[in-house]
């Protein structure tokens, strides 16, 4: 009851005999399955995948995506009423921002 915090609780009887077996446990099985199933470990490899692709991706994202664009609009406001179309292409020039920050962090945390 002291270790639930809940001092207002009756007193009970133990569940089980205090002189049964102790069972046995092979440490190394227990262990290699610990190491192939436990979720913290699943989540640290999950984590060291998800930094090996955002290094990946940082170290490919100083080569900008092109973006290209082409509309065909109505004109409705002027005479004489036709239709006008676009086309943009577009990308940044990284001059100065070679994403150098994000390229040094997952590496930094690997």
């Amino acid at each position: 009851m002291a270790a639930t915090g809940l001092h207002q609780l009756p007193l009970t009887e133990v569940a089980g005999r205090i002189d049964a077996v102790i069972p046995y446990y092979d440490y190394d099985a227990v262990l290699a399955h610990a190491l192939q199933q436990h979720s913290d470990v699943l989540t640290g490899r999950n984590t060291l995948n998800k930094a090996r692709y955002s290094l990946k991706l940082a170290q490919i994202t100083p080569f900008p995506d092109v973006d290209f664009n082409v509309s065909l609009l109505k004109e409705y406001s002027l005479p004489p009423k036709q239709f006008v179309h676009t086309a943009t292409i577009g990308m940044p020039l990284p001059v100065w921002d070679q994403n150098k920050g994000a390229i040094y962090a997952p590496r930094r945390r690997s």
